[in-house]
């Protein structure tokens, strides 16, 4: 038995002193006997009441005691404790379908006694229809009612949805949640930002990511995941979870085209990990992707695959889109440019082998330069492959590179920067991971000790830790565009005197 006390705080009640929070445990309903015309002020010093208290015990549930309850005060029904959660969360978050569906079931026979501000009992069962008409407004009424009780939100801006999500044993009551449910109505993110869907696909709960998805009443779901500007599908993508972004591309296709902040797609982060059956997957779907550019120098998927030294991923989205291999970046290079950058032979060679990219060879960045001179400036010696083969790739490549003259070079900045641009998820990762460690550093140096109230430290320090979160939450994307564009002025610059000299 919980070692919290349940008494009653009616003004009154010869009866104040009682503990009833065994009654309350084991559904003992005669025992409350004495407060049935104020039920709804025996509460816990946490605001639970008689019905919360019932099912928290976790043992056998009784229906009939909730039923007894709740007609003999609607008002519990909906009656939150300190933390907002009504019953049906606290329900929700046992796993208790059968209590779900009782309490849904009450809430349509109790119609709007559920919201009486006197706390009499106004009960109306839907039993007698008179007629046609009263029937509907009843139904109409019922439906109001249930979904009001549904959509109530505790503190923590969670729906009795959003705590089923995470509960691998509420498939049930996410069903009759659903059920009652207008279609066209979207549960939003609670305080952290997680959406019903994130919440279950963030739990691992594949069977209730799959209800969600595919139940008639869930056409207007929040595919929103907790990083900013991320979808469900680049958070299942970056985990590699096949299933559910086949699920997830079957109910909604058009999220393989969302960009996150920064205009990177799933895509962008299958090519990235370099996960070929998971690029596979997103162009099986839709093959226009692969032309979509981040917003960050213009990157595409099939350039993110090339630079990392992904070959089989950057494989897959040539044999199923010829036309992004045309697409460069904001500096002109192209897919072959990427490959060299990357210093990866495996994917020079894969390019080359390819008859159909021949053209590539030959096509110029912004500053005039081909691929075999990146190749060259960089001071890479002729593999084998190239020198040995004979195809017109091959053969291509070796003509042009012993054309351009031995002392040729280009400075490292070129490199440098176009590595960020591929990693920058990555940097911007660490970047924050070292700005929340400082962020923790000054939280922990305002814990005041017994002289700091009157140096001003501790405002000081307040300042401090305000701009630690401010760093963690803005700093690291705009500190690395300004790194790039500081790198790419450099470059820019060297080339320029390199011309006058």
């Amino acid at each position: 038995m919980s070692n919290t006390s349940l008494n009653c705080t009616h003004q009154g009640c010869p009866y104040t002193g009682d503990n009833l929070n065994e009654a309350a445990e084991r559904g003992r309903f005669n025992q409350f006997k004495e407060h049935l015309d104020h039920l709804d002020s025996i509460v816990a010093p946490d605001g639970n009441t008689i019905l919360h208290i019932h099912l928290s015990y976790q043992r056998e549930i009784s229906t009939d005691f909730i039923k007894q309850v709740v007609f003999k005060c609607p008002r519990l029904l909906s009656q939150e404790n300190c933390d907002g959660n009504t019953p049906l969360h606290i329900a929700a978050s046992h796993g208790y379908t059968d209590v779900v569906e009782e309490l849904i079931r009450l809430a349509e026979a109790l119609l709007d006694a559920l919201d009486t501000q006197s706390g009499e009992v106004a009960i109306k069962i839907l039993d007698n229809e008179e007629d046609i008409q009263s029937g509907e407004m009843a139904t109409e009424r019922a439906m109001k009612a249930v979904r009001e009780m549904l959509r109530k939100v505790n503190k923590k801006g969670e729906t009795a949805l959003h705590v089923a999500a995470r509960n691998g044993r509420s498939l049930g009551i996410v069903k009759a949640i659903l059920s009652k449910e207008d279609p066209q109505f979207t549960y939003s993110a609670n305080n952290d930002g997680e959406t019903p869907l994130y919440l279950a696909f963030d739990n691992t709960w594949t069977n209730i990511v799959a209800e969600l998805l595919n139940n008639p009443n869930s056409q207007s779901l929040d595919y929103r995941s907790r990083e900013r500007g991320d979808t469900v599908l680049h958070t299942a993508v970056k985990r590699w979870d096949t299933e559910i972004v086949c699920m997830l591309l079957e109910k909604q296709s058009s999220l393989a085209k969302i960009g996150d902040v920064i205009g990177m797609t799933p895509l962008h982060y299958a090519a990235l990990q370099g996960s070929s059956s998971m690029v596979a997957t997103l162009l099986d779907k839709d093959k226009s992707i692969a032309c979509i550019a981040s917003e960050l120098q213009d990157i595409t998927a099939l350039h993110l695959a090339a630079i990392q030294g992904h070959k089989h991923a950057m494989n897959e989205i040539i044999s199923k889109c010829q036309d992004c291999c045309k697409l460069t970046d904001r500096k002109g290079n192209n897919v072959l440019h990427h490959a060299v950058y990357s210093k990866s032979e495996e994917v020079l060679r894969a390019i080359l082998e390819n008859s159909s990219l021949i053209s590539l060879i030959i096509r110029k960045d912004n500053d005039g330069n081909t691929p075999v001179r990146v190749f060259k400036g960089l001071n890479i010696p002729l593999p084998s492959f190239i020198l040995d083969g004979n195809t017109d790739a091959f053969i291509l490549w070796k003509k042009l590179y012993y054309e351009i003259p031995k002392d040729f070079t280009i400075k490292a900045y070129a490199v440098s920067s176009t590595f960020l641009r591929a990693c920058h998820c990555h940097l911007c990762h660490w970047f924050e991971l070292l700005l929340f460690l400082f962020y923790v550093f000054i939280r922990l140096c305002c814990i005041p000790r017994y002289d700091d109230y009157d140096d001003g430290r501790f405002l000081t320090l307040s300042w401090l830790s305000f701009g630690g979160w401010w760093l963690i939450n803005e700093m690291p994307r705009k500190l690395l565009v300004w790194l790039i564009d500081c790198l790419d002025r450099r470059e820019a610059q060297l080339r320029i005197n390199a011309n006058s000299e």
